[in-house]
């Protein structure tokens, strides 16, 4: 099966080339430059467990399922919320976290912003093809809330400390 044949690939070539996007604590560099983080440490580990090397790879997070076919990396390991898009693209492990979507506002404003339906005015900032990009598209009382989609998702908070972005 593909499993297996996954399996054999990464042990044929020595090494798990790990999809992954910089983001603090999931995945990032120290002073020097090797990825550490929640998620790049457990890549490690398992490669290690495999008995082969780990290889780090930037991604475009929009892009993660056609690199995956496309065998340019093996796996993502990336704090990857398991949507039923996602699940049906890939073969995915259990979730080893809890994550879920929450809406950042200026601390200043954010007792006018306590239910959903009070979010609707706001215009957000959303890291493409993440999951809360899936949940403001998708939630009807946000469908018609304006957003903009950004590449990574500290841009989304410097949207929202520069003003911007509403959320």
């Amino acid at each position: 099966g593909k499993k297996a044949d996954d399996l054999e690939t990464v042990r044929k070539n020595g090494k798990l080339v790990v999809g992954i996007t910089e983001f603090a604590p999931m995945d990032y560099r120290d002073a020097d430059k090797n990825w550490i983080g929640f998620d790049a440490d457990a890549a490690s580990a398992f490669a290690a467990y495999l008995g082969v090397e780990v290889e780090f790879s930037l991604i475009d997070w929009d892009r993660k399922t056609f690199e995956l076919e496309a065998g340019t990396i093996d796996c993502v390991w990336n704090g990857m919320t398991l949507t039923s898009e996602v699940t049906s693209a890939m073969a995915c492990s259990n979730a080893y976290c809890n994550n879920a979507q929450v809406v950042v506002v200026k601390a200043d404003v954010a007792d006018q912003y306590q239910t959903v339906e009070s979010l609707s005015d706001l215009a957000f900032a959303v890291e493409a093809g993440s999951a809360g990009e899936s949940a403001i598209s998708e939630d009807e009382s946000l469908s018609q809330a304006d957003y903009v989609s950004k590449s990574v998702q500290t841009d989304c908070l410097m949207e929202v400390a520069a003003g911007t972005a509403g959320a």
